[in-house]
């Protein structure tokens, strides 16, 4: 072998090696920039779900005051509902009371059937059944409509 072979192969190593350098440089600057870019969207969506946090419980608070006064309301719709079945009909203050309650119950009953049907959608079913029947196995699918 001669002086100028052994010269010619240093550089085909030295090429394989410096391609493979860049090679590694370039997957390493790929998965930093990959890296980089997933940290910022988990810093945005901390930061998104932060501000929908403290959102979420001004909603609540607002919610709890308009409620209050929505019941405070309601208390002085029943005493003056009460107030002219006594005037009009001639009706004694227990039983005109008694009406109020009566119908406020009646109000209450129809909201907890309302609230006892919504329930319904909390139960993910379509999900489950989806989830279920990608296992293979049915036989616990709940059985929903599906919208067409």
């Amino acid at each position: 072998m001669s002086h100028e072979d052994s010269g010619a192969g240093v550089g085909k190593q030295f090429a394989r090696a410096s391609s493979s350098d860049s090679v590694a440089e370039s997957i390493t600057a790929l998965w930093q920039s990959l890296r980089s870019a997933i940290d910022q969207a988990l810093e945005l969506v901390a930061l998104e779900a932060r501000f929908a946090a403290i959102s979420l419980a001004g909603i609540v608070a607002l919610g709890v005051f308009v409620g209050a006064r929505l019941l405070a309301t309601w208390r002085v719709l029943g005493a003056a509902g009460a107030v002219w079945l006594v005037g009009r009909t001639g009706l004694g203050w227990a039983s005109a009371l008694l009406m109020v309650m009566l119908l406020t119950l009646g109000l209450i009953a129809l909201a907890c059937l309302a609230i006892q049907s919504l329930s319904r959608n909390l139960e993910f079913r379509l999900t489950r059944r989806r989830l279920i029947s990608k296992s293979g196995d049915t036989s616990n699918a709940p059985n929903h409509p599906t919208k067409t």
